[in-house]
């Protein structure tokens, strides 16, 4: 009986979404070229073109797909994109009827053209709206690139809390895709906004974790990079010798992406070690190849250097691009903040004008559709009430006997470890943690800061771990944050003393936190042994 049942649940649904849906084919020779944007995308671009005649014939949704796979693969080659127009006309079709799979995708990427314009309001809105319509558990990685774009526009109007807030977003889900490089960029990230809030030993300590993955990975490209960013960071303390070392592979690499930032970067080094001729080449490829940031700061720094070697005009000339360059910044920024009001009440708008154009198209659903939904409905009430409690006991003694056996395992091979992990305890806030423990006169409480900060340095260390966890039970904040501590390793007193409780109240989480996920009483050194296995 339950199989029948299920069998016609699965029957109906197929035929709702048959009914209620419609297919979009799309030619394999654009199904491949979409895959090579990412690793190749110059040989994707390649390939675009010499389709150009071709979709000439083909229908719209195969027409706009295509126009979309350009300007991706453009974007991923670093190649300039002018103008908006095109990726209007593709996000408007979207918008009004085309694949809505690829909506979130239109959206991201018009978000990235009019970043490279430096409209950020109108950048901001498009990733807020990539990230809006994108469907539960899917487009995993467009989601934690939008958040991720969301954060660099935060840093530019130097808000930071709201930056991190985003790029801790996107290291989430770039997590939950299992994508190493994306990590490696939010890691990078992080440690940017670290940088800007002058946090520097955090900043080292997540651009540290990003070059140990992208060695790991074999990723010369991200090496490069996260080595640049560590330059800098030996630069301010006036490390010059280790700063060079990381220079050197940023320089060789010459990201094109980066080079910028880069050759900032270097023209700083080679000031610092009385190397003005290499720092006057890089300052002079800047004003001209740079970003509209680098191009102003290397015209005010040549403008000092030509006024030090007595050129008083080539150094006037140099300040007044420096003075046009820094009005421009300035005013761009001083139009930010109305615009960007602007443009999230523009975007509240029309998410309730979609949602009220949602609820009457919902009214003129057919007749079928509403017959097969109502008859699912039915038939899936019924089967509810026969087969839930058979698969609660199923699903519980599958987690208990599935966490027996890692127990096991690791009992077999206590000294098992994920050696590609950093250390745990090696990190800034395991060892913050240790010394306010130790310290007789300092507060036991932990910030929302700190707590984000282990938060983080628990999942590097234990990739994963926030997935396993939430997937044994749910529990609430002060619940999830004593398993962190318990994943540490911190003594159990110590835990009572973080987390604000007598020994007592931390036993009683965890035994209560072991029956709400296996349905069983059991001690509470049960639950640690499940932790410690994750």
């Amino acid at each position: 009986m339950i199989r029948t049942n299920r069998l016609t649940t699965i029957v109906i649904a197929a035929i709702l979404t048959m009914a209620c849906s419609r297919s979009y084919r799309y030619p394999h020779q654009l199904i491949e070229a979409d895959s090579m944007t990412i690793d190749a995308p110059d040989s994707a671009i390649a390939m675009l073109e010499r389709l150009a005649p071709e979709m000439e014939k083909e229908e719209e949704h195969v027409r706009m797909y295509y126009r979309l796979l350009k300007i991706k693969a453009e974007d991923r080659a670093y190649r300039p994109i002018t103008g908006d127009t095109v990726i209007n006309t593709i996000v408007e079709y979207y918008e009004n009827g085309g694949d809505k799979n690829i909506l979130p995708e239109a959206y991201y990427y018009a978000g990235r053209i009019y970043r490279k314009h430096y409209n950020y309001p109108q950048s901001l809105a498009c990733f807020q709206k990539a990230v809006s319509t994108m469907k539960t558990d899917k487009n995993t990685k467009i989601k934690s690139k939008a958040y991720s774009q969301i954060g660099y526009i935060f840093s530019y109007q130097c808000l930071y809390d709201n930056a991190m807030n985003m790029h801790r977003k996107s290291l989430k889900y770039s997590q939950w895709a299992k994508d190493t490089v994306s990590i490696i960029f939010n890691l990078r990230d992080i440690a940017d906004v670290y940088k800007d809030k002058h946090i520097n030993d955090s900043a080292l300590y997540y651009d540290k974790q990003a070059l140990y993955l992208s060695r790991k990975l074999h990723n010369r490209e991200m090496e490069a990079t996260v080595c640049a960013q560590l330059a800098w960071l030996h630069l301010k303390r006036n490390e010059n010798d280790i700063a060079y070392k990381y220079l050197k592979t940023a320089l060789e690499y010459d990201s094109p992406s980066d080079r910028s930032a880069v050759l900032s970067i270097a023209a700083e080094f080679y000031t610092n070690t009385g190397k003005l001729d290499s720092a006057i080449l890089c300052y002079e490829y800047l004003t001209q190849n740079g970003t509209i940031y680098a191009k102003q700061m290397a015209h005010l720094k040549l403008s000092e250097y030509y006024a030090e070697h007595k050129n008083p005009q080539t150094a006037i000339q140099h300040f007044r691009d420096s003075k046009t360059l820094l009005d421009s910044i300035q005013e761009m920024n001083a139009s930010e903040a109305i615009a960007k009001m602007n443009a999230l009440y523009n975007y509240e708008r029309i998410e309730k004008e979609n949602l009220r154009i949602k609820a009457e198209n919902s009214k003129r659903e057919s007749f079928l559709a509403i017959l097969i939904s109502t008859c699912l409905i039915i038939i899936i009430s019924l089967s509810y009430t026969i087969i839930n409690n058979r698969q609660r006991k199923r699903i519980l003694k599958y987690k208990i006997e599935k966490y027996r056996l890692m127990i096991a395992r690791q009992h077999e091979s206590p000294d098992m470890q994920e050696t590609s992990s950093p250390d745990m305890t090696q990190s800034d806030i395991y060892r913050h943690i240790r010394r306010m423990l130790n310290s007789p006169d300092q507060n036991k409480r932990m910030s929302d800061e700190e707590w984000n900060m282990l938060k983080a340095a628990v999942n590097i260390s234990y990739p994963g771990f926030d997935e396993k966890l939430s997937d044994l039970c749910k529990m609430s904040l002060p619940d999830y944050r004593i398993c962190l501590l318990l994943k540490t390793g911190i003594q159990l007193k110590d835990i009572a003393k973080l987390a604000s409780l007598s020994p007592s109240g931390v036993t009683s989480v965890r035994s209560k936190l072991y029956q709400r996920a296996f349905g069983e009483k059991k001690s509470a050194e049960e639950w640690d042994k499940i932790i410690l296995s994750l």
